[in-house]
């Protein structure tokens, strides 16, 4: 059965925000290696999880592109949650609008190590972040992954948002990748499970408790 209006995900009488880092900690997996090798680990199971105002400004891109047809779906969903007392950019947790379909903070991480030198790097939501930048936003509200996470990102940092790019398809070029250790490829150790930073996204590991 859907859910007519926008509702914050909630599990075993929990905050929203408790609840969505609990389902970080425990719904976002790694990819399946091509061979058919499990990578089921749990990338932010001893990580630390954190609700943060941001500046996108100040946030380090991955990706080279943003899409516009996805970026004017943010503005739909935008105006969508607004009518109900929801802001996109300052979402406390996971807000559910039908059976399957979530929207939820962009997610982004933090490595100490070179080339990301502690820098708040876009793992999903760019074009919420990039939205908010070209709106002139000083605050977004994002959850920040830092500490013990497994596995390295398999991509690297861009120097910024001078190298992206609003197009109508996927480019080429899309990332710079890092090294990644024998015998994973880069698209295995990608995080999957994020409940829709654009648009409305399918989580089918999401369960109720």
């Amino acid at each position: 059965m859907g859910y007519k209006t926008p509702e914050y995900v909630t599990w075993d009488n929990s905050s929203p925000l408790t609840t969505l880092m609990e389902y970080l900690t425990e719904g976002i997996l790694l990819k399946i290696t091509a061979d058919g090798r499990s990578l089921a680990q749990a990338p932010y199971q001893w990580a630390n999880i954190d609700y943060r105002l941001l500046d996108p400004d100040k946030v380090v891109p991955t990706a080279t592109y943003v899409i516009r047809h996805n970026l004017d779906e943010i503005e739909v969903i935008g105006n969508l949650l607004a009518g109900f007392g929801l802001n996109m950019y300052d979402l406390q947790g996971m807000v559910r609008f039908g059976q399957n379909d979530f929207i939820a903070p962009p997610v982004l991480e933090v490595w100490e190590d070179p080339p990301y030198n502690g820098r708040p790097v876009i793992v999903d939501g760019a074009h919420r972040l990039w939205s908010a930048k070209q709106s002139g936003k000083s605050e977004v509200g994002c959850i920040v992954v830092s500490g013990r996470i497994f596995h390295m990102l398999p991509v690297l940092p861009l120097e910024g948002w001078g190298e992206v790019r609003e197009v109508d398809e996927i480019p080429d070029f899309k990332r710079r990748y890092a090294s990644v250790p024998s015998p994973y490829k880069s698209q295995d150790l990608y995080r999957v499970g994020f409940p829709g930073s654009t648009g409305f996204r399918p989580v089918a590991v999401l369960g109720e408790k």
